[in-house]
């Protein structure tokens, strides 16, 4: 995608009905959305990729700041209430804290599992005392198709922007 792309110009009439040739430029709205730096400021201070979390909030919220799950997760990267209890999280709809906060916890969950994707994402959806118990991903439908989303969108490495059709 373009960020800017010069058009070669169009062709236009004026009110005489003369052709008159018309330079324009075309725009193209940036693939990012406009939480991208808080994502990547809180992926450099974690050392993580930032497409990653972004591909995180894609998935969990489809970059909606306010949505809230049926279990009462909130936010861009669906903190559950523990977790910004835990992290003391004032307002989770807040980008700023939902993104730093929802990213700390994921890096916390990657080093928990060793550095191990799937299982810090299945952690991220379902709970990490769950894939401990399973030694991996847990029979659950939801977590399973979670997990394969995230890394269905991730691995096509492009930005994941506009809106997904939630599942999870």
């Amino acid at each position: 995608m373009h960020a800017n792309r010069d058009d070669a110009g169009t062709i236009r009439r004026d009110d005489r009905g003369n052709d008159k040739k018309e330079n324009t430029v075309v725009k193209e709205q940036s693939a990012r959305p406009v939480y991208f730096k808080v994502v990547r400021d809180a992926s450099m201070k974690h050392d993580l990729d930032p497409k990653l979390i972004a591909t995180i909030i894609y998935v969990e919220s489809g970059g909606n700041r306010t949505a809230v799950s049926p279990r009462g997760a909130k936010g861009l990267m669906q903190l559950t209430p523990a977790v910004y209890r835990q992290y003391g999280v004032d307002d989770p709809f807040d980008i700023e804290q939902n993104i730093h906060v929802g990213t700390a916890y994921f890096a916390y969950l990657l080093d928990k599992f060793d550095g191990n994707l799937v299982h810090a994402l299945a952690a991220y959806n379902c709970g990490p005392s769950r894939v401990v118990e399973h030694k991996g991903i847990p029979p659950i439908r939801e977590t399973r198709d979670y997990v394969k989303r995230v890394l269905e969108f991730y691995q096509k490495k492009e930005f994941p922007a506009g809106h997904s059709t939630r599942k999870s």
